[in-house]
């Protein structure tokens, strides 16, 4: 099965297992008082977190690469990504580490890799046309 396949499944069944301990995350007992007489429940957080699991899964399916981190792809003795990595490195004409070197080359690499590049592939290219377009609601939202 294909790797992003696998990943994606796994990460769906890790959504499924919190929606199965819910309930857990609710209960007046697990409020926390703060500072300036404020308070927090975990639960506020459970939302978000599934959330941005289920969104971390269009990267995975939108990305067109393996991910793979900034240091690996700096060490790694791949001939493709070495090819990119000394393409990059002769196009920005790096000749001493600095500070704003690194980042440049960071960007760079966040052009190829980065979530948001895999996320937006996924919304643009991976779905249909017919499927991005949103249904409008009626008044009043229903």
């Amino acid at each position: 099965m294909n790797k992003k396949i696998k990943n994606v499944r796994s990460r769906l069944e890790f959504i499924n297992q919190l929606n199965s301990v819910n309930e857990a995350f609710r209960g007046t007992h697990l409020i926390k008082h703060t500072e300036n007489n404020g308070w927090t429940h975990p639960y506020v957080h459970f939302s978000g977190l599934r959330f941005y699991l289920i969104l971390t899964c269009f990267d995975i399916l939108g990305s067109n690469k393996d991910f793979l981190p900034f240091p690996d792809w700096l060490s790694s003795n791949s001939p493709s990504v070495k090819d990119q990595r000394d393409a990059l490195f002769s196009n920005l004409s790096v000749k001493e580490l600095t500070p704003n070197n690194v980042a440049k080359l960071y960007n760079e690499y966040n052009k190829i890799y980065g979530i948001k590049k895999g996320f937006i592939r996924f919304i643009t290219d991976i779905i249909s046309e017919k499927d991005r377009k949103w249904k409008e609601l009626p008044k009043g939202g229903q």
